[in-house]
């Protein structure tokens, strides 16, 4: 959107079937190109699959991007901001492009998305990172392509990754839906069936 109209729309072209999404059985995959300008920079939005990255990179190039937009909802899980930021990082060397990669941040029955969106620049040095388990808005000035620096939030342990996890399903699940509280069972035994 830019000033209140809609100027292009990005649907997804590599759908995943996976055990939390079933994408391909409701949706068609769109294989248009979606890129624009903003200020001299050229952005590609594009939806990172490992095995599609090269491809990927190679598209945007193609069509003239300097930054690869990368909308994404993928689920809490220990380990997979780390994989998304060195498949991002990947990317952004092979194909010299920056890399917004932009998170969900919701929290909805089992599933929890963490946010802890980032920015890589063309070297795939990461710029800016939001905090996780929070909504929060992050501005990034671009320079003839290249992410300027910005804050970087530490994400912390594991230990504090799981607990900002369970209070962020506090906050956006159980609160608005009223609940009062909620029993956790942590033994490993039965309570977990």
């Amino acid at each position: 959107m830019h000033r209140g109209s809609v100027v292009g729309t990005y649907c997804k072209h590599d759908l995943p079937t996976t055990t939390c999404s079933t994408e391909q059985r409701y949706f068609t995959p769109d294989n248009r190109p979606f890129a624009f300008d903003v200020n001299g920079t050229r952005f590609r939005a594009q939806h990172l699959r490992r095995h599609v990255v090269p491809l990927c990179a190679e598209c945007a190039r193609a069509h003239g991007a300097q930054v690869l937009l990368v909308p994404n909802g993928s689920p809490f899980i220990l380990a997979r901001k780390t994989r998304a930021s060195k498949s991002c990082a990947r990317t952004s060397v092979r194909s010299g492009l920056a890399v917004v990669y932009a998170n969900l941040s919701a929290a909805r029955t089992s599933f929890v998305f963490d946010g802890g969106s980032f920015v890589l620049d063309g070297g795939g040095r990461l710029t800016q990172m939001s905090p996780q388990f929070c909504e929060h808005l992050m501005v990034t000035d671009f320079i003839a392509g290249e992410p300027q620096a910005g804050a970087c939030a530490d994400a912390g342990s594991t230990e504090h990754q799981v607990y900002q996890r369970w209070c962020w399903v506090r906050v956006t699940t159980w609160a608005r839906n009223g609940f009062p509280g909620a029993v956790i069972g942590l033994s490993g035994g039965i309570d977990r069936r």
